[in-house]
């Protein structure tokens, strides 16, 4: 069995403008996940993180299109495999929650109600009975309190925390190989958050899942993955082990976010690093067909200026985009 599960190979997203320009969104990415691997993707608003979650969910929005690259899932290519094989596949080998699991829960419909349609779906053959016991077995391995109850709920009835977790459940219907969880914490208090994060970690050891964590806070990501990718402006600028990430980071920009992020060990799910992105979102603005950190970076020279750095390998397992390293 090859041990690579996801597989993205210079793929490149654009959007539709007025007048019908067209906007890069993702710029020539590619990476791996290996099967029962987490990988955190960590980034500030607009750096290209959902898109390219959509990309490889196959749901990007109308004015945008995976203009050229290729995605595997288990060596499948997502966009050429016929619309039945690709609904299999997304929804029941590859799922995903969000920051907000009103998103995917019906208001008008009870919890039981919703769990029971989508374990269906992914298993038509399934008697009644069989499918709530599998439903308030799942939920019994997420730590809900009180499952059955739980179960005759409507999702206005619970706390946010709780709605996560039954996105979670929801999400675990199928036969899930993939997760992919993007800002599920954002919109919770750090108690919950803690929770979220504990829940996903044991259920990840017990389903032998993979893990894509997407996060604008590195802290946050760093709690569950085991390599980290850091992406500004659809571009990957640094990629590696989690631990050569936070103790001995290569990219400008990956040094910058580490000096602003607190030392604490509790969460920060507040932390953007307000200040430095402005700094670098106004030399990003300023640099034409060089390094974006051109004119703000310690180490940057006239290379810097005159021409965009590769992506290159800097260590085992550890790439990064920069003339000087």
């Amino acid at each position: 069995m090859n041990r690579i599960l996801l597989e993205a190979r210079r793929i490149n997203v654009v959007r539709q403008e007025p007048g019908g320009a067209e906007k890069k969104l993702i710029d020539d990415l590619s990476f791996s996940l290996d099967r029962g691997q987490t990988l955190g993707i960590v980034g500030e608003s607009g750096s290209g993180k959902s898109i390219l979650v959509s990309a490889i969910m196959h749901i990007l929005p109308r004015t945008c299109m995976l203009k050229s690259g290729k995605i595997f899932f288990e060596g499948e290519d997502l966009y050429q495999i016929p619309k039945d094989r690709l609904n299999t596949i997304r929804g029941f080998q590859i799922a995903m929650i969000s920051d907000n699991p009103l998103e995917i829960l019906d208001p008008i419909c009870t919890v039981e109600k919703q769990v029971r349609e989508t374990i269906m779906a992914h298993n038509p053959g399934l008697s009644k009975e069989a499918v709530i016991e599998k439903g308030l077995s799942i939920f019994k391995s997420l730590r809900m309190p009180d499952p059955e109850k739980m179960m005759h709920s409507y999702p206005y009835q619970l706390s946010g925390g709780m709605k996560q977790r039954v996105a979670i459940a929801l999400a675990l219907c199928g036969d899930v190989k993939l997760l992919i969880a993007d800002d599920a914490t954002r919109s919770l208090d750090v108690t919950v958050a803690a929770q979220i994060v504990e829940i996903l970690r044991k259920m990840k050891q017990d389903n032998q899942l993979s893990l894509i964590w997407i996060s604008n806070s590195l802290p946050v990501c760093s709690l569950l993955a085991e390599r980290i990718m850091i992406m500004y402006r659809g571009k990957i600028l640094e990629i590696g082990p989690k631990e050569t990430i936070l103790r001995s980071p290569r990219h400008f920009y990956t040094q910058k976010m580490l000096q602003v992020t607190p030392k604490s060990e509790g969460f920060d799910r507040d932390q953007k690093f307000r200040g430095f992105r402005v700094k670098a979102g106004a030399a990003a603005q300023r640099t034409e067909g060089g390094c974006e950190f051109a004119a703000i970076c310690d180490h940057a020279g006239d290379r810097c200026s005159a021409s965009t750095p590769e992506l290159k390998q800097v260590g085992e397992g550890h790439h990064c985009r920069c003339h000087f390293v």
